[in-house]
């Protein structure tokens, strides 16, 4: 469900992301607990690189807490308009950024680890679902 805009608690259809998009979200049934805020960003399939749990994404959709792993701040969504696969996550608390090809790896800034990934489907329906666990801890680790 979206978590914010004109669109708030409404359900995510994959008809509405092109590539290079992501929005902030809740999985169905999450939204009073902030630290199950989710970044869901759909991005070029051929584009993921290791350690990004490929299992966990579907049709470019790929997903990870929102929530940044140094203070707890919320991570935006920088996209490049001439290449969405050189898009990053950056929190701009302190300037973490993050790989979401290669697993929310941090590639800069203080965050000691990445942003824990969460499955997500495309449903027969063209709706996305978020399918189990976070892969890690979410939230600050320091």
């Amino acid at each position: 469900m979206y978590a914010q805009g004109g669109q708030e608690g409404n359900l995510l259809r994959a008809s509405g992301f092109q590539v290079g998009d992501a929005v902030l979200v809740y999985p169905q049934g999450k939204t009073s607990n902030q630290a199950n805020l989710v970044q869901l960003i759909r991005l070029e399939e051929q584009g993921f690189k290791a350690p990004i749990h490929k299992e966990m994404t579907d049709q470019g959709f790929v997903a990870y807490s929102a929530i940044c792993t140094h203070l707890g701040c919320t991570v935006s969504w920088v996209k490049n308009q001439q290449s969405p696969t050189a898009s990053y996550t950056e929190c701009f608390c302190h300037n973490s950024i993050f790989d979401p090809t290669r697993g929310a790896k941090v590639i800069g800034g203080p965050a000691p680890i990445p942003l824990a990934q969460i499955g997500v489907k495309v449903a027969p329906d063209g709706t996305l679902v978020f399918t189990g666990d976070f892969s890690g801890p979410i939230g600050p680790q320091v």
